[in-house]
């Protein structure tokens, strides 16, 4: 009686081993690809995130010396976690640099925080690769005694809403690329932005960022609705769209805002 063998047999062909050793190589290379893009865009994230905590650390009201001490700590901490970054490195970068500008806006005595320690590093919570919570030590500077009380005189307000003004016109690129999947969108929303803020920062007072952050939700907003992402059948398919706006006094105006076209429009 002649026995059938069905057991899988590792074939010693050399075109096999070949095509085996081949697919092994190939599947190597993709995940070192992939994960040195990830660790790119993390990058890019972390660059970024360090570059606007300077900014809006000043539209806090924080001087410029604080704002630099909020740079310095997330730079120093934001080390460890592009070495080890976890699945939850976005939510973590977040958390992360919201705590350091809250903690050195309390040291400074912008706000208000009797939990804040005047002194030493703060307890941070971060998401562990399972998604629960643990608290972490992040090392956070003393304010010097010396340094000024934070004051909204027009020369303080007039750089922090420039400042903004120009973070902002950069972000939004990659608020409509990759928050809402519009890459076509993005140049229109910063060019729109830019554009509709330089007279708001022209006669700052202490309503300006408000301003400026309502621009800029409606400019996206519009935007989608235009071009059909999101339905808003009050969103005018045409013209300029009008924008609130907060007066020095806090009453609201309306403001026309004149649209970009997107660039697949543009002949």
């Amino acid at each position: 009686m002649q026995v059938t063998n069905n057991q899988p047999t590792t074939t010693n062909h050399p075109t096999g081993q070949a095509a085996e050793a081949g697919f092994d190589i190939a599947a190597r290379q993709n995940d070192q690809v992939n994960q040195m893009h990830q660790q790119e865009l993390r990058q890019a994230q972390a660059t970024a995130a360090v570059g606007q905590i300077f900014h809006t650390m000043s539209a806090h009201g924080a001087e410029p010396q604080v704002a630099a001490l909020a740079r310095q700590a997330l730079q120093d901490a934001v080390g460890p976690m592009l070495a080890n970054p976890g699945v939850h490195f976005d939510a973590n970068l977040e958390i992360l640099s919201a705590h350091i500008v809250h903690g050195l806006l309390a040291r400074a005595g912008v706000i208000d925080d009797p939990n804040i320690p005047p002194t030493g590093p703060i307890n941070i919570p971060q998401h562990r690769d399972d998604g629960t919570l643990e608290i972490v030590l992040i090392a956070l500077p003393d304010v010097p005694e010396e340094a000024p009380v934070p004051t909204r005189d027009d020369f303080q307000r007039s750089t922090s809403a420039d400042n903004y003004r120009m973070t902002r016109t950069e972000r939004i690129r990659g608020t409509m690329e990759f928050t809402h999947g519009a890459p076509h969108l993005s140049a229109a929303a910063s060019r729109t932005f830019f554009e509709a803020a330089r007279e708001i920062v022209q006669d700052p007072h202490e309503f300006t960022i408000e301003n400026m952050k309502i621009l800029e939700a409606h400019i996206i907003h519009h935007l989608l609705a235009r071009d059909g992402i999101i339905d808003d059948p009050n969103a005018p398919k045409e013209g300029p769209i009008l924008v609130p706006q907060h007066l020095a006094d806090g009453t609201l105006h309306s403001v026309p805002v004149e649209l970009q076209r997107p660039q697949r429009d543009i002949a």
